[in-house]
């Protein structure tokens, strides 16, 4: 019985808490993408696909730069 009390009361943790709000032009993901970002060079740099956790991921045909989320143009500043 005070197992399935602890599980209930994490479980509505969970549910009320909800997803964290994102920025601008970002998307909350339980199993988060690496972002795209922009290198030294001013060039977009694509890291190889893998899960990084949970958190806010730039949506999708939006780039990680200096200001945030940004459309992608051919340098990135």
């Amino acid at each position: 019985m005070l197992y399935a009390t602890i599980v209930l009361i994490m479980m509505a943790g969970v549910i009320v808490r909800g997803e964290p709000k994102c920025e601008d032009n970002e998307e909350y993901f339980a199993c988060a993408p690496v972002d795209v970002k922009c290198n030294d060079a001013g060039e977009w740099q694509y890291p190889p696909v893998q899960c990084m956790g949970s958190g806010c991921r730039c949506k999708q045909g939006f780039k990680r730069g200096p200001n945030g989320c940004e459309k992608p143009s051919d340098k990135c500043w």
